[in-house]
């Protein structure tokens, strides 16, 4: 499958909302307390994000589509006051794992954090999300040591952050 990254647009709001919630249901399911995802809403997330996409100078946000138009990953990504940018969020479509999106989007957010001038990046990620784990070791990202805990309602999540180099040339194509 041939992916085309594109910087997102207000329009994609609500289709990333849409991956958004569908990868926390899918991929958090264990992590995150049952409660909380099953209350989440791709209609009550949507104006957020269009809110976010529609600010200048906001995090870039870039989003992999099929030639049909069809959003199957999205990633942000955003500067830092140091040579380190960011990695804030990387989703896909759970129907569409495996197939090159979340890689293109990827590559795209490292690209994009590198031209800016960034030699470093990081993440965090949830410590039991074996499987974000696994796809960014595959990705040349490692676990830095450093960790931490998101609070979620009345749960504590630990993270741990990773972090990579940033090379010059990364590929463009998924």
């Amino acid at each position: 499958m041939t992916w085309t990254v594109r910087q997102a647009e207000p329009a994609d709001a609500a289709e990333i909302a849409r991956i958004n919630v569908l990868s926390w249901q899918y991929a958090y399911r264990g992590i995150v307390a049952d409660e909380l995802l099953d209350q989440m809403s791709p209609q009550r997330r949507a104006p957020g994000w269009e809110t976010w996409l529609s600010r200048p100078g906001a995090d870039t946000v870039f989003v992999a589509e099929d030639r049909t138009g069809r959003i199957g990953a999205y990633c942000a990504v955003r500067e830092t006051e140091n040579s380190t940018g960011e990695l804030i969020a990387l989703y896909g479509d759970p129907r569409m794992w495996g197939t090159g999106a979340g890689r293109a989007v990827h590559h795209a957010g490292l690209r994009h954090l590198a031209a800016l001038g960034h030699t470093h990046a990081e993440l965090w990620v949830f410590q039991a999300n074996m499987l974000a784990r696994n796809f960014y070791r595959a990705h040349g990202w490692r676990p830095d040591g450093t960790t931490s805990t998101d609070h979620l309602q009345n749960q504590e999540i630990p993270t741990c952050r990773y972090r990579r180099h940033l090379p010059t040339h990364l590929p463009k194509t998924a």
